[in-house]
């Protein structure tokens, strides 16, 4: 599962609305066409598109770090199986390398690892 951050414009045009977008994937229809597994979740929170001040600035930045922080939450909640989280084996190709990405999230590592190992994953630390 993926997860996007979406923004709209309003239809006054001063403001962006936010979404997150969580994509599963996609499949091939009965019609042979692709169709994607997407579902979306409106935040109800706005950005400012031309902030004209420090407070509309400093608003921006702090709505976005709170969208990361409910994104993150939502990535975190998959990983511990309340999305029915099925393992499925990644190949990297012999030149590719995966992507590392650090996250700073108030999680219980140790109840994390069980739960993962549940689903035959294993969490490794960080430098190791």
């Amino acid at each position: 599962m993926r997860i996007n951050i979406e923004k709209r414009t309003t239809k006054a045009g001063d403001k962006q609305g936010i979404r997150l977008v969580y994509y599963f994937g996609s499949k091939i229809n009965d019609a042979g066409k692709l169709v994607h597994n997407r579902k979306s979740k409106y935040l109800d929170l706005y950005l400012f598109n031309n902030p004209k001040t420090k407070a509309e600035e400093q608003h921006n930045t702090e709505t976005m770090q709170l969208v990361e922080q409910i994104k993150a939450k939502q990535l975190a909640e998959y990983a511990k199986g309340q999305f029915k989280l099925i393992p499925t084996p990644i190949v990297f190709h012999e030149t590719a390398q995966p992507k590392t990405v650090k996250l700073t999230l108030n999680l219980d590592i140790d109840q994390l690892s069980k739960e993962l190992a549940k689903h035959g994953y294993q969490v490794i630390e960080a430098g190791k």
